[in-house]
Formats: C-alpha cells, structure tokens, sequence
C-alpha cells in the first residue's frame, strides 16, 4: 500500500456534487471501477504563454511516462484544491506560484488493466517564468510548449498524453479561457 510520511495515503471521496463522503486508500480507489474523488490538475504558462508540460514518471501506477500538464494529484482532507496543487507543485518542479481553480468536472478513465481515474478534477492556473527543478522520481522529462502545439499533438496522439491533461487544456480553450 502506498504510504505517506510512514502512513497509509488517503484520499477524499465524493458525491457527484463534490461534497466528502469518506476517505479512500489511494491504492483502492483506484482499482476496480474506481471510487469517485477528489483530484486536480496543473496548468503552468509562463510569460510566453506557454504550458508546462511534464512526462510522468516510470513509476506512476497509472499513465506511467506519458506527457500531463504541469502536475496532477490528489487533494488531502482538510485541503483545498489550490493547497494542494500548490503543494505538489514544489514537490514535483521545485517551485510553486499562486494557483486559481478555472474549471471542474469529472471524468472516468480506464488505464490498460492496471486501474482507473474516476475523480471529481478541478482545474489550477498559475503563471511562472522561474527555474524548474524536477523530481526524478515524479517527472522524468518537461518541456514548456504552446497551446496550438498541444492541441495537435492530442489529435495525433492521444495515448502520449494523461486524460485529465487532454480534458482540462481543451476545455480551457473551448471556454475561450482568457487568463493565459
């Protein structure tokens, strides 16, 4: 079982309206049909506009060593969204900036036999023109690249990229999303 500072790691469980309904096991809620909850994901763009995109790690249970946005996770109890992007920010890239939640939805999806995403994902926003500092047991490349750029590379190859990533950049730019 995946554990957390010497503690088995817990998630936030939902309703279809995001209200708590229990904790999960990390693990768990992600086997099976998966359990609904709570899970955010990152959008960095820098002064050029661009995305932070990273390539996930070879050890991720699911979506291992494809491209997502500049990170994703899950929400602790007690946290909000923007703490914990904020949080997994630093520990994924080494940096953190402010984040705002644009978005939310929910989604379902399956990855191979191995497991399943079913969450309630908001979507943060945060600018940054800084230095990356990747954790190599998190990302194991990154790349700042453009939306157009993104957009295509979707289309051409979805299985290169997380999801949630394809879902949250795509639903940015069907809103006409202003705040790049």
């Amino acid at each position: 079982m995946l554990q957390l500072g010497g503690r088995l790691e817990r998630i936030v469980l939902v309703d279809r309206d995001d209200r708590p309904v229990g904790l999960g096991d990390k693990i768990e809620v992600h086997l099976g049909e998966g359990r609904l909850h709570r899970a955010f994901t990152t959008l960095v763009f820098n002064p050029a506009g661009q995305v932070l995109a990273a390539r996930r790690s070879p050890q991720k249970m699911l979506w291992p060593l494809v491209w997502d946005g500049s990170c994703a996770s899950h929400v602790r109890n007690g946290e909000s969204y923007t703490a914990a992007g904020e949080r997994r920010l630093r520990e994924e890239l080494g940096f953190t900036c402010r984040l705002d939640e644009v978005d939310k939805f929910i989604y379902c999806a399956r990855y191979k036999n191995v497991g399943v995403e079913h969450e309630v994902c908001a979507t943060l926003v945060g600018h940054y023109g800084g230095f990356v500092r990747a954790n190599p047991n998190e990302v194991v490349e990154w790349t700042w690249a453009g939306v157009d750029e993104l957009l295509k590379a979707f289309q051409a190859d979805t299985e290169s990229y997380a999801p949630w990533f394809v879902l949250a950049l795509n639903r940015l730019v069907v809103a006409d999303w202003g705040g790049k």
